[in-house]
Parts: structure tokens; sequence; C-alpha cells
């Protein structure tokens, strides 16, 4: 293998690691790198817009004619608006913070690592990544459970990232960057290596699928139908983001830009719905202005477009105020970012902090009637079944000697408000309580009620906990059908726990629409 080329890492620069087989293995970073000095950005004639090759950024090209500013478009007609969109894939943080350009895009997760080094605003956001975002594993990994003790290739510091982050998370499953590609795998942790890019990270799982050394990989599309084809029944999506909307999309101005010029920045929040708002309802019609922006054929750009959810205004509202029970909310992924990159050292933002709503508020009268369109996605007329992302076993607290739930615990709280969450972030996911009884006095119990009796109560107590759990979820998401309780009475004990006390116990599995 050739050397590979030099990583900059802020003002150090370290050689990577050659690989054995497929594109090469990064050394971690540490940051985002240096975010310079914060400074306005000042347009002499047209403003200059950073995005990236993405459907769900179209709207923004509909509403401007064009990657060029057409003079009979919506932005230029309506607020004078010239933009330079101007395609990158590169981490262009400290050109926005220094204010030699006007917005750029990103999803919301991202804001976690740049802390508040960057000095932005967030008015509007543009979209819901559908699908193109997936993990991809060996064929005998089902869940994200199923990875800990395993390594896993990704592109640092990306929406990948943060997707399987949040999912280890939720599963209670440690991760761990591992130092050196060569390191060995923590048996108690995913272990993450890093690739350049979502491609470059499934070519590396493909290339060492039969060594086994990694067990997954995440990336995007199209390059996740690429691996599960190519692999030839080796490998498989244990989840994609299809129907986990924690990876949205929005727009970040520069802060002084957007304190010396809001009309601007008024005129790109309304582009930005309008351009959806006609790519929804008029797809075809708009369809080969995408294409030619992004250099893509028709046929390519209306499967780019069906991996989006283009938000609306009514989404916007809901977005920011948390209200959404369809999706993740701008508090709950960024709050979520915060948490899973702990690890990083990057300073816990306030979403509000970043908010500038005005704009979204005063664009009431333009979208009378809008309604939050989010719902599960299925593959044609063929409905879809649940498949088990990832289980979880939560100690409730209940009152001595009952089933009903203290929910005055913290910690009883914090499960709630934790499953309530997944339910939003996932439409039409499902959660599967189950109900866990201490098993010490099992035989004791059997000895004085009779066998069947003893394990009947069991059960049955193992459910009414469980249900109490279901109601009390269910009066902070009220999704009904979607919570189910059942009960495995003391026959599952956790395997070689000395502590009785954890197997009273929930345990919960979060199914997910794939």
């Amino acid at each position: 293998m050739p050397l590979m080329t030099l990583l900059l890492l802020g003002c150090c620069v370290a050689l990577a690691v050659a690989a054995d087989a497929g594109p090469e293995l990064l050394p971690p970073r540490r940051t985002l790198g240096d975010l310079g000095v914060p400074g306005t950005y000042r347009a002499a004639n047209d403003l200059a817009v950073d995005i990236s090759e993405y459907a769900g950024y179209a709207g923004l090209i509909v509403a401007n004619g064009g990657l060029q500013p057409a003079p009979d478009s919506f932005l230029a007609r309506q607020y004078g608006l010239r933009l330079q969109l101007r395609l990158s894939e590169s981490e262009n943080w400290r050109q926005l913070n220094e204010g030699r350009f006007a917005a750029t895009v990103t999803t919301a997760d991202t804001l976690a690592l740049l802390g508040s080094r960057m000095r932005v605003v967030v008015p509007v956001l543009l979209s819901y990544s559908r699908g193109a975002d997936a993990v991809v594993a060996r064929h005998d990994i089902a869940t994200i459970n199923q990875l800990r003790g395993q390594r896993v290739v990704l592109p640092q510091f990306t929406e990948a990232e943060f997707f399987l982050r949040y999912l280890a998370a939720e599963a209670d499953v440690p991760v761990r960057v591992s130092p050196d590609p060569a390191a060995a795998a923590d048996p108690g942790a995913i272990n993450l290596v890093f690739a350049a890019d979502g491609f470059a990270a499934g070519d590396r799982f493909l290339a060492e699928l039969d060594g086994g050394r990694l067990a997954a990989c995440v990336t995007w599309a199209p390059k996740t139908e690429e691996v599960v084809q190519a692999a030839g029944g080796r490998a498989r999506v244990v989840v994609s983001n299809r129907n986990l909307l924690i990876i949205a999309d929005v727009l970040l101005v520069n802060a002084g830009f957007a304190r010396e010029q809001p009309q601007a920045v008024r005129g790109l929040v309304h582009g930005i719905l309008e351009g959806n708002r006609r790519l929804r309802e008029e797809p075809e019609r708009w369809l080969p202005l995408v294409a030619a922006a992004f250099g893509w054929e028709p046929a390519e750009a209306r499967r780019e477009l069906a991996k989006v959810h283009l938000a609306n205004r009514a989404e916007n509202l809901a977005f920011f105020s948390g209200t959404m029970d369809a999706a993740g909310s701008f508090s709950y992924i960024l709050q979520s970012a915060n948490a899973v990159y702990s690890d990083y050292g990057a300073d816990p933002l306030d979403p509000a902090q970043l908010l500038d709503l005005g704009h979204l508020q005063a664009l009431a009268a333009s979208y009378p009637g809008e309604r939050v369109q989010i719902a599960p996605l299925a593959i044609g007329d063929r409905p879809l079944e649940p498949s088990t992302v990832l289980t979880r076993d939560i100690r409730f607290y209940f009152r001595p000697n009952s089933a009903e739930l203290a929910e005055d615990s913290p910690d009883n709280l914090a499960n709630l408000e934790r499953l309530a969450g997944w339910l939003r972030a996932s439409p039409g996911s499902v959660l599967l309580l189950i109900g866990h009884v201490e098993p010490s006095r099992r035989e004791e119990l059997r000895a004085q009620w009779g066998r069947a009796e003893a394990d009947a109560r069991a059960r049955r107590l193992g459910e009414e906990r469980a249900s109490a759990v279901r109601d009390a979820v269910l009066r902070r998401c009220p999704v009904g059908e979607r919570v189910m309780a059942q009960s495995r009475g003391w026959e599952e004990p956790i395997p070689g726990e000395s502590d009785l006390a954890k197997n009273r116990r929930v345990e919960v599995r979060w199914q997910v629409l794939e």
C-alpha cells in the first residue's frame, strides 16, 4: 500500500495508518479544529452560501433558480436576493465563523461539536434524512447491543458518528474511540475506527468482511445498498434513519450577518419554505432544476428526493418548540449530541442560545392551514413489520409490595422521558415492555402455593409492573397501540447477576419500522 496523505489536525500533522486492504483508516481527531476569530460577513453583490450534494437542500436550489442566481427566481423577485450556492463537502466552519460567507447547512447534531466557539444563528429546519444513513453489519448481528466488543468503521464528526453514538447510548452500550486503528478492541464497548467519509467506510468494511476485524460500518446512500449487495448475504442493514428521525438539516447563518441583515435572513427562511413547498406539490416540474444543479440524472434525483422529508412551516415550529410527536426535535437532538459527544470535551450548548424563530413566526400568513405531515414510511403498498433495533434493561422503582410506579423517583422520571423520546423520534416505532420478577423466593413460593399458581402470580406481577410503565409513558406521549406490555415473570433473570434487586426490572425493546 502507498503511504497515506498527511492529515491536518489543528496545527499538528499525523501520518495515517496504512491499511491491509481497502481505503485507509485514519487516526482519530479530538476536535473540529481552530474556528478562528468571529467576524461579520458583508457581501458586495451576491450572497455566498455553502451547501453539499444532498437532496435535503433542493428547496433552496428551487428558490434561487439553481446554484447560480436567476433573475426570475422566488428569492430575486420577492427579496432581491442573489445567492451563489457553492457545493462543498469540506468542513468550512472556520470560514463561516470568520465571516467569509453568509450561511451553510449541516445536521443539528454537529452543533454540539462546534460548541460556544461558533457564532451562528439557526433560523430554519430544511429537512429530515429518511433512509440516507444506515448501520450495516455482518449478517449475524441484528441489534446495536450485539456490537458490544466489536469494531465499527465510520467517518468521524459526521451524522454517521452521531447516529451510532445515539443508538449505543440508548442501548446502554459504551462507545470507545480506538486510539489507533490497530489497537485491541475493548470487549465492553463499541470500538470506533475512522475512514475519510461514508463511502470509504463502506468499502473498508467490505474489504475486511471475511477477516472479521470489522463488524459493521455506518455510511449513507447509495453506499448502504452497494455494501449489502456486494456482500452477497453476508451483511445486512441493522437500522437506517428511514423511520428514526434524528438526522435533521438546519441552516447556520453567520451571527454578525444575521444581526446586520435581518431581511436577508427572512428571505433565506422564506425561500427554503417556498422551495420545499414547490417540490412537495409539483416534484416533476422542479426535478430537472435539482438534477442539473447536482449533476444527477432525473431518475437519480427522484430516488434521492424520496430519501428526505422537506420540512414545512408547521413542522419547523413543532421541531424547534419540541411539540412534534413524530420526529426528533431540535432540543432533543442537540441535548442527545451534547451527551454522546461528552468524551470529546465539547462545550454543552443550550439550544435556545442559537435560535432566531422570528422569521418563521412572521411568515404565518404565507402558509395558512399547514399541518405536520411526517408519518411512517412503508415500501409501496406493503406494510412493514417493526424490527428490534436495541434492547435495554431499565429498573423502575415501585411502591413496596405493589405494582404502583413511584413517579416521584428521579430515576423513574428520567427513564419515562427517555422512552417517550424514543417514540417521538421514530414515527411508527413500537415499545415492547417486558416485566421481570426477582426469583430468589421462587422455589419457596412454588412449594407454598404450587408451581402453577406461584408462576402465574409472578407473571401477573411482571405484567402489572410493565403495564404501570406503559400507562406512565402514554401520559407523556399518547400513542396508544405503539406501547405494549408483557411479562416473563421470574423465568429470565439476568445471567450471573449477584444483585438480586436488579432482576426487579422492565426490559425495553425498541422496535423500528425498516
